[in-house]
């Protein structure tokens, strides 16, 4: 089970499921006061009770750290981000005006990593050329020359002609235009269901991340993943 932190306000049963998963929903008090401060210590006590680790919080909740000190997380959307990597990749494409059949899109991690398999295999008939920035991505390179018949080349980002864009998966800080995905990456998705659900569902099992449509990307906060 999760936790849902709702205001007091909220009209919600003490336990919600949606698709197939059970929340823990808990009201607290809105704002900063003392009272707010002592109904989020409530809530994270009986979370903790109760085992639960990741819970959803109120857009700006101020008290998250204090549920954080007692192992209680929001759910990190960067699992997410790397399922739904081909449709971000389009949609960031499109808002820059970077038109996938004239341009070259590196795809870099420290290692080639299932999802970045997924989203090279699912996006390499729409780039005219892929460059592969991975351990493991000389081989990947020759399945896509051999399979798909593209054009996709294999090498360190300063070793390879500068592309349009390098998409990053982890860790690596790449020189150029790049997309990270990470924690500062903001992705809004054609879903009734706020990111936070999106990543909780997805991490449990409950979500294909494949048929999310994106809406829009935004990259003011975007920085290397940790």
């Amino acid at each position: 089970m999760f936790g849902w932190i709702a205001y007091d306000t909220a009209d919600m049963p003490p336990v919600q499921a949606i698709e197939g998963v059970r929340f823990r929903v808990l009201r607290v008090a809105e704002g900063r006061s003392l009272r707010a401060a002592l109904s989020a210590h409530r809530a994270a006590k009986a979370l903790r009770r109760e085992g639960v680790r990741l819970a959803l919080f109120p857009p700006d909740y101020p008290y998250i750290p204090l549920f954080a000190r007692r192992g209680i997380q929001p759910p990190s959307p960067v699992p997410l981000y790397r399922a739904a990597a081909p449709a971000i990749v389009r949609r960031y494409l499109a808002e820059q005006g970077i038109d996938p059949r004239a341009a070259m899109v590196a795809f870099a991690a420290r290692r080639v990593t299932p999802e970045l398999k997924r989203c090279v295999a699912t996006l390499c008939r729409e780039i005219r050329y892929i460059a592969l920035c991975a351990d493991g991505g000389e081989a990947l390179a020759r399945a896509l020359r051999r399979d798909y018949g593209v054009a996709a080349r294999f090498g360190a980002p300063d070793a390879l002609p500068p592309p349009d864009l390098t998409v990053v998966f982890d860790g690596l800080r790449v020189p150029g235009k790049a997309l990270y995905l990470g924690d500062g990456l903001e992705v809004a998705f054609d879903s009734p269901y706020p990111a936070a659900l999106l990543a909780l569902l997805h991490g449990a099992g409950a979500l294909d991340a494949g048929k999310l449509r994106v809406t829009s990307v935004d990259t003011r906060e975007n920085a290397p993943p940790d």
